[in-house]
């Protein structure tokens, strides 16, 4: 079992892990990963990085969580962290689109308040990796989760 991280080593993770794992991800912009599965980026990520990897879509340790009208969940959000969708549905102007169908993983690449920058594969289904933007100020529907790396067992 994991012991539980103070806000102090959850920093350093992001600082020990998170660049290595970011930088992997961009190195694999235009290919598949493993099996192409989307969880399967943020594993291997983790793995490159001397970090964990992924426990049934559980990414290391959570950072925050967020819903429709959440506010800050990205505060604490740093580069090379894991994004997990658990079905969150995103309302434009024109419609919707759902991220996770339940599930969907990300490495996160960069983030500007609700507007967050990441790297992706399997979408659409079979993708390579792909670099997506997505706006959280326009959820509507399910939760993410945010997780940094944890040092492997």
């Amino acid at each position: 079992s994991r012991k539980n991280l103070n806000p102090a080593e959850k920093e350093i993770h992001a600082i020990e892990y998170g660049t290595i794992a970011l930088l992997y991800a961009q190195a694999k912009l235009g290919q598949v990963v493993g099996n192409g599965e989307c969880w399967t980026l943020g594993h291997r990520a983790f793995q490159q990085a001397g970090a964990q990897g992924a426990v049934k879509y559980v990414f290391g340790t959570e950072i925050a969580r967020g819903k429709k009208g959440s506010q800050n969940a990205f505060a604490k959000a740093r580069v090379g962290d894991v994004i997990q969708f658990d079905a969150t549905r995103f309302s434009t102007g024109s419609g919707w689109f759902q991220a996770g169908a339940p599930n969907h993983t990300a490495v996160i690449e960069s983030v500007s308040g609700n507007k967050v920058t990441v790297l992706e594969q399997n979408v659409p289904m079979g993708g390579a990796v792909k670099r997506s933007t997505y706006d959280f100020s326009t959820v509507s529907d399910g939760i993410y989760v945010i997780y940094r790396a944890y040092p492997q067992a």
